[in-house]
Formats: C-alpha cells, sequence, structure tokens
C-alpha cells in the first residue's frame, strides 16, 4: 500500500458520492472517479482529480451495469467504494475479479439480494421476527379493494431497489389495479403488492447502518422524515437526525443473518394500528441523504473507506455520536414538493407557512451546494 491509499469512487455526481470523496480528500487520500458516461466529464466534483468515463448507461437495466471491473483493472487503487444501486450491484456481481485488483467492503451477492429483491426482503424478515406490511396476491388486493368501495388502499411497487420511491403506487380502486401492476412491471421489470399503512410523513423513520469485514455493526444513525415528494410517499425532503436505538436493534437480526459487510439504509414506518415499526424496504447501499450524516458529526463516508482499506484500524462507534435534532434538506425537490402541495389544493397561507417552517436549520445544505456546484448543476442540466 503506498503512503497516499487510493480510493475509486463510483458514480461521482451524486449528493452521497460528493460528501464522500470530500470526506476522503480532507484525509489525505487520493479519489478516483468512475462513472457511467450520464453526465458531462466538466461537471464533477472538484475533490475528483483522477477520472474515468465509461460507455453510456442510460437505458439499460441495473442488472446489466458491468463497467466498474475494466476500470478498477485500469485504475488499479487500494479500494473501491460504489455509492448507488447500479455501482454496488456491478461490485459485488463482479466480486471475485475486483478483489484480485482492490479492496472492499460489501456484502456477497447473495446477501445484497436479500435485501435488494424486496419480496424476498420482506420474507427474510418475517422469518426472523422483524414486522413488515402485510403483501398480497393480485386477487387478495382484487377483493380487498372492492370491499372497501374507496375506502382502501393498497401499495404497488417495484419488487427491486429502485430508490426515492420510483414507481410506487396507491392504489383505492379494483379497476386501477391491474393498470397499476401493468406499469410497474413494464418500467421496472417486477411489482409486488403491499398493505398501505396509514399515517402522516413523520411516521417514516431511517436507519443507516455500517458493518465491517467481519459483520460488526461500526457505526449506526437513525433520522425520520417531515416532509418528502412525493407527498404519497418517496425521496426524504426534510428530514430530522434522531436516536432510536430500538430501530437499529430491531434490524440487527436481518444483517446478522446475512453477515453484512459495508453499509446499508432500512426504511420504516409506524403503524399506530399495533404499535409496531414496520420495514418497507432495505437498501443494500448508502442512501441519497448521506451528506446528512458527517453534518450530524458522525464521518460514516470515511469509515466506510477505511473499513475497506484498513478495517484493523478502525473502531467501533458509539451510539448516537452525533447531533440529534438536526435537519436535512434536499433542495432540489423542496420546491417540487411545496407546488405539489399547492396544486393538490394546499392550505395557502398555510402552506407557505408550512414550507418556511421546514426550512429552518438547513442553510448548510446551501453553502454545501455553493462549495461544490457543478454536480448539481450537471444533473439539473443534464440528468
Amino acid at each position: 500500500m503506498t503512503s497516499r491509499p487510493t480510493v475509486l469512487v463510483s458514480p461521482t455526481s451524486s449528493d452521497a458520492s460528493i460528501v464522500l470523496m470530500r470526506q476522503l480528500t480532507a484525509a489525505g487520500l487520493g479519489v478516483v472517479g468512475a462513472d457511467d458516461g450520464e453526465l458531462p466529464v466538466g461537471t464533477r466534483s472538484r475533490s475528483c482529480r483522477t477520472y474515468h468515463r465509461a460507455a453510456e448507461a442510460r437505458g439499460r437495466k441495473v442488472e446489466e451495469y458491468s463497467y466498474l471491473p475494466d476500470i478498477v483493472e485500469q485504475a488499479r487503487p487500494d479500494a473501491l467504494v460504489p455509492v448507488d444501486t447500479p455501482a454496488t450491484l456491478a461490485a459485488v456481481r463482479h466480486g471475485e475479479r475486483i478483489a484480485t485488483t482492490t479492496r472492499t467492503n460489501l456484502p456477497t451477492l447473495d446477501s445484497f439480494l436479500a435485501a435488494y429483491d424486496k419480496q424476498r426482503c420482506q420474507t427474510e424478515c418475517r422469518g426472523l421476527g422483524i414486522p413488515c406490511p402485510r403483501p398480497y396476491t393480485f386477487d387478495e388486493a382484487t377483493t380487498l379493494l372492492q370491499a372497501g368501495h374507496g375506502d382502501a388502499t393498497v401499495v404497488v411497487k417495484p419488487d427491486v431497489d429502485c430508490g426515492a420511491g420510483h414507481g410506487v403506487r396507491y392504489v383505492r380502486d379494483a379497476d386501477s389495479l391491474a393498470e397499476a401492476m401493468r406499469h410497474c412491471q413494464e418500467a421496472f421489470g417486477g411489482a409486488m403488492i403491499q398493505e398501505f399503512i396509514p399515517g402522516d410523513v413523520s411516521n417514516q423513520h431511517m436507519v443507516i447502518m455500517l458493518f465491517s469485514p467481519e459483520s460488526r455493526l461500526m457505526a449506526s444513525f437513525t433520522s425520520r422524515k417531515l416532509r418528502q415528494f412525493p407527498r404519497s410517499g418517496g425521496a426524504a425532503v426534510v428530514s430530522e437526525s434522531t436516536a432510536e436505538a430500538h430501530l437499529v436493534d430491531q434490524m440487527l437480526p436481518f444483517f446478522t443473518r446475512w453477515r453484512w459487510r459495508g453499509p446499508a439504509e432500512v426504511d420504516l414506518k409506524f403503524d399506530h394500528r399495533d404499535g409496531l415499526f414496520k420495514v418497507i424496504e432495505i437498501n443494500p447501499r448508502f442512501p441519497g441523504y448521506l451528506r446528512f450524516v458527517p453534518q450530524c458529526g458522525l464521518d460514516m463516508p470515511l469509515l466506510a473507506a477505511k473499513l475497506a482499506i484498513d478495517p484493523g484500524s478502525c473502531t467501533q462507534v458509539d451510539f448516537p455520536s452525533y447531533d440529534v435534532g438536526k435537519r436535512f434538506l434536499s433542495s432540489g425537490l423542496f420546491g417540487r414538493s411545496v407546488l405539489e402541495e399547492f396544486a393538490a389544493g394546499g392550505q395557502g397561507f398555510g402552506a407557505w407557512k408550512s414550507a418556511v417552517r421546514d426550512l429552518s436549520g438547513t442553510s448548510w445544505v446551501f453553502r454545501q451546494l455553493l462549495a461544490d456546484p457543478l454536480p448539481p448543476l450537471g444533473r439539473m442540466l443534464f440528468g
């Protein structure tokens, strides 16, 4: 290993990638970037000095992304830290080949798929006694909706990790169910039907967990949503850091069962009907709001890289070793969420007051964006 280890990060344009690269650079590590070619080269982060651009990946299925092994062999970094779903899946799918060149701290392919495949994930959780929404067959959902006469709701969603609520539909009548299933299957390759858990956005909670190569929990972080887009269910627009150790404990059996390595994020919703926090999905990667974690005082992105480079030098972080009650804002989605509120017959002045209240304590996001503006600009113009 050289005196200045290099870490290959992929992709380079997401908010999660930017905070990782910034932490690596500040720690004196070298950063090598790899992308699938969707954004112009000139819009990469200033923390990414060396860059490899692969062939255009737009329009291909996630399972078809395979650009990482070639770039790893070309760049020969000391460690690889993939950030989003396509890069992580490519890394674990080609794990044996990549391991001959560099170091990673990632789950095995089977472990990854136990979370990535949502139907399998729900089955695994239920088998471990972890609460989940009830699954429905098409016939069961149809019967429920017909009996509900417009008062019942089921959730139709992709059966693999797509992120940010993509493809999720809330169906309230039997006539719309078949169309929702067809659309989801055509757009995402598969669909599943789940019980709808009532409750507003504040009932939705998130847990990020980071494990060592020996499957030891090294750090964790919890938060809850205050605003999301779309309003019916989707990505966190405004969230608040919490210290919910019981949610970490609730999820440990899953990751112990699969001898997890690396990061994962869990989305849960509190069901007031039975007092349980139910697993909506487990994402086998870091979330898009990763920049929030170091802002609260937990350098989890840097720790993830160190666990790949030299796990013996890393120590477990106590929970919660971060500020509780701080707020995160997804600036790109905030305006869209406010407009959606008004388009849906929002509350006039009350909606504006709610939006201004949600912005409280989030000015740090804009300062960070201005400090490294090219990636978000590239996503806005070309993404």
